[in-house]
């Protein structure tokens, strides 16, 4: 398990373009419809739906959307910000600093990598590698299989000569 790696995929097993990247300020990972204030957060998180924040700056008025999110994507920031220490110690996956990012708060779309979306659509969040996905990705476990068969052959050996 120490060994296995995480990454993440589309739902029909193939690998996935990243449409941008951000510094992580969180690991893991996290999938959600696109909000970007409380209000939308609240009524769709009522709805039972998971939710990806998206801030220019998250600020201390944005705690309680965030306290509904499964993660948070900002335009500024670094790692050392109020909002991104906060959602560590909530378990958020944070993503901060995406330059590339354009939010039009206004008319409720943001545009990374030559893509717009708008708020509802789904976007993942990995916090481990700090890529921005368009739609739901799945999780894959991959475990080293040939490493592994390395390391018991030559556990093996090991033994044997212990044994001798």
């Amino acid at each position: 398990r120490a060994l296995a790696e995480h990454r993440i995929v589309r739902a029909d097993g193939a690998a996935l373009v990243p449409l941008g990247r951000a510094a992580s300020a969180a690991s893991g990972v996290a999938c959600g419809e696109i909000v970007f204030d409380e209000a939308r957060a609240r009524a769709r998180h009522a709805a039972g739906a998971k939710l990806i924040l998206v801030r220019q700056d998250a600020e201390t008025r944005d705690l309680a959307a965030l306290e509904l999110a499964e993660g948070l994507l900002t335009c500024r920031g670094a790692r050392t910000a109020h909002a991104a220490v906060v959602a560590r110690q909530l378990g958020k996956v944070c993503l901060v600093g995406c330059e590339a990012l354009r939010l039009d708060e206004a008319g409720r779309t943001l545009e990374l990598g030559g893509h717009i979306l708008r708020e509802g659509e789904l976007l993942t969040l990995d916090g481990n590698e700090g890529a921005i996905h368009a739609g739901a990705a799945a999780v894959v476990e991959v475990v080293p299989q040939a490493l592994l068969a390395r390391l018991d052959a030559l556990h093996g050996r090991e033994v044997a000569a212990l044994q001798s």
